[in-house]
């Protein structure tokens, strides 16, 4: 079987999930026998492949999928749903730079609303979409019925996805797993002991951007007497500056960039927590990595993560700093989770995510009209 996976423009500038996805399942992949090319654009002799996956929505696939005829097209979704279970999260007061862009583009989203038929869901109002998010409502309509099956990582993901786009015919869709590299996560360096000498920290891996929620997370422990370690790539200059702010009334709070696998293996180690409080997440890689590591964990409920490990994890509402807190304080009394790290070993490998895919791969084949 010869692939062509097909990414956003200009992906690879930052790592994240997103890009340990795609290069993971691509190895696996090619570990099963099949030919995966890479390409940020449809390639030119694209017939020659049996399938085409698209990863993510975004606008710059539009043009692509109009295009890719005669070929089964299947798309990674990596989707999150605003409005899927708290809408309360954009009544509160807004900041006044996000106020002024949301003048402008309300009239955009209005127009928007008639065309692609923007549906309200669970509550929320569609006036307080972001620009990306009005872009991905439309985008995905645009695409909704040119794609022949999906590759959600959860069904929550999925519903989410039918909950807000109109589709011809019910979508066909097949869920694929996020992963850890298990063979990784045994190489660790000494960065813990060499950077901070506490013996207990509260840890957050993942980019510094809107969507992760670290001012969240630091407001949520400005009275708890703990470290916390923010570790991930800036992605969010205008939110990196914000979260900068805040941390100059917080001691004992550390960022440290982007770090490499064996380096944050040394924090997953040596964290007493690890706390995800995204607004907005699929299951999240960090997640999965912080519970294989045996470090107890606290995600945010948006997120499916709760579909993958049950009870190996606890989960906040995100928008909530007194849920954040009392989530985090509770996993402070937690000891390892030597079961969550066997669960996660076992069961949520990169091999196993490309066995799923290549099943996919062909019932995508099998049902396509």
């Amino acid at each position: 079987m010869r692939v062509c996976f097909i990414t956003r423009r200009g992906l690879w500038q930052f790592q994240g999930g997103e890009q340990v996805q795609i290069a993971s399942t691509r190895r696996g992949l090619q570990t099963l026998g099949l030919e995966v090319d890479l390409a940020d654009d449809l390639p030119d002799g694209y017939r020659r492949y049996d399938l085409l996956h698209f990863f993510a929505v975004d606008r710059d696939h539009i043009p692509k999928i109009r295009r890719a005829h005669g070929v089964t097209k299947v798309l990674t979704p990596i989707y999150w749903d605003r409005y899927q279970m708290y809408p309360e999260a954009w009544s509160g007061r807004k900041p006044p730079w996000l106020v002024r862009r949301m003048a402008k583009l309300r009239r955009w989203n209005r127009r928007l609303r008639a065309r692609i038929g923007l549906r309200q869901a669970g509550g929320g109002s569609p006036d307080d979409l972001d620009a990306g998010g009005m872009l991905g409502y439309a985008s995905f309509q645009e695409v909704a019925d040119l794609v022949d099956f999906y590759l959600p990582n959860s069904e929550m993901e999925m519903e989410a996805v039918r909950r807000n786009y109109v589709f011809a015919q019910p979508p066909r869709y097949a869920v694929v797993h996020n992963a850890v590299d298990v063979a990784r996560l045994d190489h660790a360096s000494d960065y813990y002991e060499k950077r901070f000498g506490f013996p207990r920290a509260v840890l957050c891996s993942a980019a510094i951007e809107v969507r992760k929620n670290q001012c969240g997370l630091v407001r949520a422990l400005s009275d708890v007497n703990i470290p916390i370690i923010l570790a991930g790539q800036v992605r969010d200059e205008r939110y990196h500056y914000a979260l900068r702010a805040l941390l100059r009334a917080r001691p004992n709070a550390h960022l440290t960039g982007r770090l490499e696998a064996e380096d944050l293996n040394s924090l997953y180690r040596r964290a007493a927590v690890h706390a995800l409080p995204s607004c907005h997440e699929t299951p999240g890689i960090s997640n999965l990595e912080a519970i294989a590591h045996g470090c107890p964990n606290v995600s945010t409920k948006l997120g499916g993560l709760e579909e993958y490990v049950g009870p190996h994890s606890l989960y906040c509402n995100p928008y909530s700093v007194a849920h954040i807190r009392q989530q985090v304080l509770r996993a402070l009394e937690l000891p390892r989770n030597a079961e969550g790290a066997a669960f996660v070993r076992s069961r949520y490998t990169w091999e196993n995510a490309a066995k799923q895919t290549l099943a996919a791969y062909e019932q995508a084949l099998a049902s396509r009209p």
